[in-house]
């Protein structure tokens, strides 16, 4: 399994144009074709086919089950196949931070990564989370881990993430004792399983953490969970679901995640699309994340030049957020927007 991070699957999501499930302009043949050239994988084989049979959800898939080096060298030649096709400039900052990105992967030293991946936003975005199925449903153990990385989420598969050598009683338990978010992937088989009953009795002793009770087959919570409600999983609205549930109940989760595609928006609609679920959050920013979004949405032409960041939007943000935000941070913003000078006039 590769260490692609959270925050990085984010950025190259954006940059192969993932949305709507394709990769770039590949056609199915040559993105087969691609990526055996490069990894020898087949990537139309079942191994692949877990989260679905988009050229998106088999890459997402790839960079979970493939080993490090076969997915760094498959990022490097898409970023050739990108900058031969002038779609990223090969002294830029987008093959910067791809480069980074192949760097980590291998295992090296990349001096340069901090430069493009500011420690303030990527260090809110990684959050833990603990998938608790039966064995007999690791594939929607693996569709829940693929969907909670979209979210900055890095996610613990017991039969996936053990290796052999370990001691993994141990392993269960520290990763127990560290998460964030519990996911019970609810079915009969989980009723039966006494590693499912255990995990999710050593959860209910931590109160703090945010259990998301998921029934694969009409199961519904029960015994210490009973009181909450739960949702039936559907691969297709999964990453709704979860959405939705993370925004109520950890929104300080989710500002990170969000205020990150805002700093790597590009283009209007994107960015218009990623500050949106953030407005109304505006008056419950940390001052971390008030400055965060500040410094995001000042450095990126494609944020504070789309119509409604520019006249609702950031606006608002700053008739809220003014005085947890610094002076550099609300010069960059005035020196591209103006129309803040009176804004900021009548608040002084």
């Amino acid at each position: 399994m590769s260490k692609l991070k959270p925050v990085d699957r984010m950025y190259l999501e954006r940059l192969f144009e993932m949305n709507g499930g394709y990769v770039l302009s590949f056609s199915n043949n040559t993105f087969s074709d691609f990526v055996r050239g490069s990894t020898g994988e087949d990537i139309y084989s079942d191994a692949y086919g877990g989260q679905g049979g988009s050229k998106a959800r088999r890459l997402r898939e790839f960079w979970n089950k493939a080993p490090s080096e076969k997915v760094a060298s498959l990022l490097g030649d898409l970023l050739s196949l990108m900058i031969d096709n002038e779609k990223v400039a090969s002294d830029g900052p987008q093959a910067a931070r791809v480069r980074g990105i192949i760097a980590d992967l291998q295992g090296h030293a990349h001096a340069s990564n901090d430069q493009v991946r500011p420690v303030t936003l990527q260090r809110s975005t990684e959050r833990k989370a603990f998938i608790s199925y039966s064995v007999e449903r690791k594939d929607s153990g693996g569709a829940v881990k693929s969907c909670l990385s979209m979210f900055g989420y890095e996610s613990f598969l017991a039969h996936e993430d053990l290796h052999v050598s370990e001691e993994w009683k141990l392993r269960i338990l520290e990763e127990l004792g560290t998460t964030d978010v519990f996911v019970a992937l609810l079915s009969k088989e989980f009723l039966t399983s006494k590693w499912c009953g255990q995990e999710l009795g050593f959860i209910v002793s931590r109160p703090e953490v945010l259990i998301v009770p998921l029934s694969l087959d009409g199961t519904m919570p029960y015994g210490f969970i009973e009181h909450l409600q739960g949702n039936k999983f559907d691969k297709s609205r999964l990453k709704a679901v979860l959405q939705d549930v993370l925004w109520r109940k950890r929104p300080h989760h989710m500002i990170p995640v969000h205020i990150e595609r805002v700093r790597l928006a590009t283009s209007f609609r994107d960015a218009e699309v990623e500050v949106l679920p953030l407005v109304k959050h505006f008056a419950q920013f940390t001052d971390s994340e008030a400055e965060d979004f500040a410094q995001a949405a000042g450095a990126n032409s494609q944020v504070w030049d789309a119509s409604l960041c520019r006249t609702e939007y950031i606006p608002e943000f700053v008739k809220l957020n003014r005085t947890r935000i610094s002076t550099s941070a609300i010069n960059a913003l005035r020196k591209v927007l103006p129309e803040l000078k009176s804004l900021l006039h009548r608040q002084a």
